[in-house]
């Protein structure tokens, strides 16, 4: 496999090859739209539709699509072709900003062409691609009760970090005047670093997918920020001196919807996220922006509905280190 990968060949009859943009853009939107299609946001169905639209226009459309389009229209990875069609596909991209974290992404195959290894043979081709591309990490999200692409995974050594509900909300969310205030208040400046060590030790994995837990999501406006994704307002729950939870409203990178950033003390969840929701979105009460919110499966459900959020999708975080002693092993 190794060869036919580092040669960039294709079999007579089909088989595995790079992900060449100018010649898949349109099949690939195809096959994640019929792979996907249901689970995509607004951003992801319009980001599809885009691409059907320029892959269509030849060598032009895939010019413009440069500019138009944003990264994950034009990712490295590979594609699985039968009879001269696509069947299969496993992107990957960078993280921007950390260079040595990649995203396996959009690992699909046909359901006619189900059940015969193709996706083993696509994703372990992405990890050794990755590995020679140096990446340290590669990491993924899968359905949470999506059983084989879990078991595919975690055959190729793939470890479960977290799982969390997407959670969304439109407008301004109800009851937020029956909410008690508890012990939340608004953060104090010098409170960041508190703020960002809880975060370190709750969720290592990150907070913001793909990116890992930085300081820039807390530290004090004014300062250089590693993610430019806009203003902020953190609001605390402090008892008897101990930081148990906090929650940060920013600017998302979807248009008009906020993302919220929300971290409690397991034994606090489920009794004081409405309190610190209610204090965030009280301040753009008069919004009709959406909120985003990423939550641990099974954390606060009935306080979250009652605010008016609803479950949208449970994704399993995934994880694989490439280190050095791998990649020697493996020559």
């Amino acid at each position: 496999m190794t060869a036919a990968i580092a040669s960039n060949t294709s079999w007579s009859d089909g088989g595995l090859r790079r992900y060449e943009a100018r010649r898949d853009m349109a099949a690939l939107a195809k096959l994640i739209e019929t792979a996907f299609g249901e689970r995509l946001d607004e951003s992801g169905r319009r980001m599809i539709q885009e691409m059907r639209l320029l892959g269509r226009a030849g060598w032009l459309g895939w010019l413009l699509s440069r500019w138009l389009l944003p990264p994950m229209a034009h990712p490295y990875g590979f594609v699985w072709e039968v009879d001269g069609k696509l069947v299969g596909n496993a992107s990957l991209l960078p993280v921007e900003q950390f260079r040595h974290r990649w995203v396996l992404a959009n690992v699909a195959v046909t359901p006619k062409e189900r059940g015969k290894g193709i996706a083993g043979r696509l994703v372990d081709a992405s990890i050794d691609f990755a590995r020679r591309k140096g990446a340290r990490k590669l990491i993924l999200q899968v359905d949470a009760g999506n059983e084989r692409a879990l078991t595919l995974y975690h055959h190729r050594s793939f470890t479960v970090t977290t799982t969390r509900t997407v959670w969304t909300a439109h407008g301004t969310p109800r009851a937020l005047n029956d909410v008690d205030a508890g012990l939340t208040r608004q953060r104090n400046v010098d409170e960041w670093r508190a703020q960002w060590a809880l975060a370190k030790r709750l969720h290592p994995e990150g907070l913001i997918w793909p990116y890992p837990t930085v300081s820039s999501i807390f530290r004090p406006r004014g300062t250089k920020r590693w993610l430019s994704l806009g203003p902020d307002r953190h609001f605390v729950w402090v008892e008897e001196g101990h930081l148990a939870g906090s929650v940060s409203l920013r600017h998302s990178s979807q248009p008009g919807v906020w993302r919220i950033v929300l971290i409690v003390e397991p034994e606090y969840r489920g009794r004081i996220e409405a309190s610190l929701l209610s204090a965030a979105l009280e301040s753009y009460r008069d919004t009709q922006w959406g909120y985003l919110l990423e939550y641990p499966h099974d954390a606060a459900e009935e306080a979250l509905r009652e605010l008016g959020f609803r479950a949208r999708r449970t994704l399993t975080w995934m994880s694989r280190s490439i280190d050095r002693v791998d990649f020697e092993e493996e020559q």
